[in-house]
């Protein structure tokens, strides 16, 4: 089996794959193909699970295992493992071809060692383990090579439990056996990749040494460049050497018509808490004032000395005509003419979208994070959150914004790079479980484009100028070789039916 790329095609209501050309390869005749990138993750590259009166199947470029099983699993890559009722199951090479003989029933299997493929297969041959019961219900251990398949044959069957270890280097495996009578014994093969036979050897394998690798939680540490704070923090005696950090958290409450900040000391590995709170007073003629809830920041995020600062909500109020934030990073209150708490998902932060009044009296919009630093001038006609259908993605660790300028809508970075010009009349995102992978919707003169982020298919971003009249629905990236990945849109109507499919460049693979 060549390498191709496989595309999903529709005609009417029955699905097929076709390839990167639009030529038919399996006709069209299964009710349904999952192909969303979550389950295509889970399959080699070019093969899909389809559907037929309700049982499902695997195809490539022709039908691998017939659609009459309640479900299919790819183990370990390279065997296919198809449910039936009853827990009964069937394995499969990828080729298509039934592992076990007829009088077996398949319990579990664990690969021993991949071979080549044959020229011209990118498939690889696979030889395997397979627990396994007999028709008199016989527990049996199966050895198969899918490259010699004279060599596959019954090992060991007749007892209460088998179990086995497996070597890599040189390429074996040990049998364990025992029965309720208190019988054991350990059986040792090799295999023997010159003549593609299994041997049996009287001692134990020693496997090679290898380095040592150490597994665990990696523990990185970040930090944030200081800002100037108006709460004062205490100068550490000695320079600061891998001190346990201590947590400042800080909490308002609205008490007996005043508020107050209540602030709490911990530090790492201690159990004591020192806590104390603080009268808060608000600038005069203030009113409507409301806590902002929020979960605050995954320490560290702001770091001063030995410090980590944990805000936990925030207040927000009006002054006059004017409103006006104070955060756990400072005590002074900041005003604008409209703010609106967000949330920065790419840093794990809370940000604000501040809103001026020009000198004609148009109201501009930016970005400010809770030391009243700016992110994103207000030089926008809208921005952020507070605005039905916009919304904003992390990139490469950055935050990124719907924005709009002279009533064109593009996307900008955090820090200040246009990703997207602002020429359409609208940017959307589109998100969620149906959608498969986060995008934005780019809409001109009625036709729609889109714009994928890099952090989301860890490569370079997709931009697709506007070319169709249907509202793209969701991704899906299929594999086409060399580490690349095609973009596919799914499309629909504006009553929500699937109408179509595009590829690069808006290539239209079928459309009802």
């Amino acid at each position: 089996m060549a390498q191709r790329v496989h595309v999903p095609y529709r005609v009417k209501e029955r699905w097929g794959v076709s390839d990167q050309q639009g030529k038919i390869i399996l006709k069209p005749v299964y009710d349904e193909i999952i192909w969303s990138s979550e389950e295509l993750s889970r399959l080699p590259n070019g093969f899909y699970k389809v559907k037929k009166n309700g049982k499902m199947g695997l195809v490539y470029d022709k039908e691998i295992v017939p659609p009459v099983y309640n479900d299919i699993y790819v183990q370990q890559g390279v065997l296919i493992k198809a449910y039936k009722g009853n827990k009964e199951r069937d394995f499969f090479t990828l080729h298509g071809k039934r592992i076990l003989p007829d009088y077996l029933q398949a319990e579990d299997a664990q690969v021993i060692q991949l071979l080549p493929p044959d020229v011209p297969s990118h498939v690889p041959s696979v030889v395997a383990l397979i627990h396994v019961k007999t028709a008199d219900g016989e527990k049996g251990c199966y050895f198969y090579h899918s490259k010699n398949p004279s060599a596959s044959r019954m090992l060991h069957q007749g007892y209460d439990r088998i179990n086995y270890r497996i070597y890599k280097d040189p390429a074996g495996f040990t049998i364990y056996l025992s029965n309720r009578s208190g019988f054991k014994q350990e059986v040792h093969y090799l295999l023997n990749n010159a003549n593609m036979q299994l041997d049996e050897v009287y001692t134990q394998p020693e496997e090679k040494e290898k380095e040592k690798q150490h597994s665990g939680i990696e523990v990185r540490e970040y930090s944030i460049t200081d800002m100037d704070h108006t709460l004062t923090v205490p100068e550490p005696d000695e320079p600061f050497r891998n001190q346990s950090p201590t947590f400042r958290r800080v909490r308002y409450k609205w008490e007996n018509d005043s508020l107050f900040a209540h602030y709490s000391f911990t530090k790492s590995r201690a159990r004591e808490n020192i806590s104390y709170k603080m009268y808060v007073p608000l600038p005069a003629g203030s009113y409507n004032v409301q806590l902002q809830e929020h979960y605050g920041e995954q320490q560290p995020t702001f770091v001063r000395h030995d410090t980590t600062y944990q805000y936990q909500n925030a207040v927000v109020f009006k002054v006059q005509k004017k409103q006006a934030l104070i955060s756990g990073l400072t005590d002074q209150a900041f005003m604008y003419d409209s703010i609106e708490v967000l949330r920065n998902r790419g840093q794990n932060r809370f940000e604000f979208v501040f809103g001026n009044k020009d000198p004609i009296g148009k109201m501009k919009f930016g970005i400010k994070n809770f030391a009243d630093s700016t992110v994103l001038p207000a030089v926008y006609e809208h921005l952020g959150i507070a605005n039905p259908g916009v919304h904003y993605f992390a990139r490469r660790g950055k935050a990124i914004y719907v924005v709009q300028q002279h009533q064109r809508w593009g996307i900008i970075e955090e820090d200040g790079q246009m990703l997207v010009p602002c020429a359409y009349d609208s940017v959307y995102a589109v998100f969620g479980k149906e959608a498969g992978i986060p995008f934005h919707v780019l809409v001109k003169n009625k036709k729609y484009g889109v714009y994928i982020h890099t952090t989301e298919i860890s490569a370079p971003s997709v931009w697709r100028e506007p070319f169709t009249v249907y509202p793209p629905k969701r991704l899906v990236f299929i594999y086409r070789g060399k580490g690349e990945n095609m973009t596919c849109v799914e499309h629909e109507t504006p009553e929500g039916k699937t109408i179509g499919l595009s590829g690069d460049n808006g290539k239209v693979y079928w459309k009802d």
